[in-house]
């Protein structure tokens, strides 16, 4: 299935967002004198991690709603049924993978943990920047 522009778009802003957060991630273990490679390893594979839930959350989105045949009731049980399978496979990847990168490749577990929350902040300031806009735009019109 080719994803569609708009997931392309969402999870190019996402993974920028991420990115920054990570940037200031990064900035912080430096101030504080604990940045190493497993620091910069560990931030740029929770990125990774979180970016790739991201894009396939938006994959599942797409094929739902794709499938999804209007508002007949077991359609939308269905629809609700894949989203949730979805969520609890995805959860158990990201788990699955930090595993890996603690145990196996030895990389920071903050490191690691903390991009997994980056893509929520990004949407939280995406979605306080379209507010802000919304709200100067309205006064503009006299």
């Amino acid at each position: 299935m080719k994803p569609q522009e708009a997931v392309v778009r969402e999870t190019k802003h996402i993974a920028l967002g991420t990115l920054i957060l990570a940037l200031v991630m990064l900035a912080v273990f430096a101030l504080t004198g604990n940045f190493s490679l497993a620091v910069l390893l560990g931030a740029l594979y929770g990125s990774a991690v979180a970016v790739g839930n991201f894009f396939l959350l938006g994959l599942t989105v797409q094929r739902v709603a794709e499938s999804a045949g209007g508002e007949d009731p077991d359609q939308v049980k269905l629809a609700k049924l894949r989203m949730r399978k979805s969520y609890t496979l995805r959860l158990l990847l990201e788990a699955g993978l930090l595993i890996l990168a603690i145990a196996v490749l030895k990389l920071n577990w903050i490191a690691c943990f903390c991009p997994l929350i980056f893509p929520r902040l990004t949407i939280l300031v995406m979605n306080l920047r379209g507010s802000v806009r919304s709200v100067k735009g309205s006064g503009d019109m006299k």
